[in-house]
């Protein structure tokens, strides 16, 4: 068991530099980056795949909740995302 406070480096050094966005839910990190892709990460074994089409460029914050993500756009709009 690791100690409290310590850390370590998950996935490739400057591989999230673009995120803009981010929460986790079920043992995965949800993020979106500058280009509005959306990508689900192992927390693991910092494995990501892409999520559907780059559409979240106007993402400011996400939310997870119920099983679903939430993005509140610059907009001030609430969208609800299935995963």
């Amino acid at each position: 068991m690791a100690t409290p406070g310590t850390w370590k480096q998950i996935g490739n050094e400057g591989e999230w530099s673009g995120t803009v966005a981010a929460c986790t839910m079920n043992n995965k990190l949800y993020t979106i980056d500058a280009e509005g892709r959306q990508y689900e990460t192992n927390l693991a074994s910092g494995e990501y795949k892409q999520m559907g089409e780059a559409d979240f460029e106007n993402t400011s914050f996400l939310v997870a909740a119920n099983g679903k993500l939430y993005s509140i756009e610059e907009s001030g709009n609430l969208y609800e995302i299935t995963v």
